[in-house]
């Protein structure tokens, strides 16, 4: 994958980890918490359901955009 990239990550409660590496570039990796929000439910009433709730439901999010630095890899210059 080149970078700047677009990865898609299903929603989860548990710390992301990002692990990026590039040929003359230190290996570089991130880890993530992610964040809550609450959202509205989506209603779909079967027959025989009963006591819909309007309470919020809570879920995770990580953030829109995480950005990751790779840093050059510095080669001594050789002694005279």
């Amino acid at each position: 994958m080149m970078a700047p990239s677009t990865v898609s990550i299903l929603r989860s409660a548990g710390d992301l980890t990002i692990v990026c590496s590039k040929e003359g570039y230190n290996a570089s990796s991130l880890i993530v918490s992610p964040s809550i929000t609450q959202i509205q439910p989506k209603h779909f009433l079967f027959q025989g359901d009963s006591g819909a709730s309007d309470d919020p439901i809570t879920v995770p999010y990580y953030k829109a955009t995480i950005t990751l630095t790779l840093t050059a890899i510095v080669i001594p210059s050789p002694s005279n």
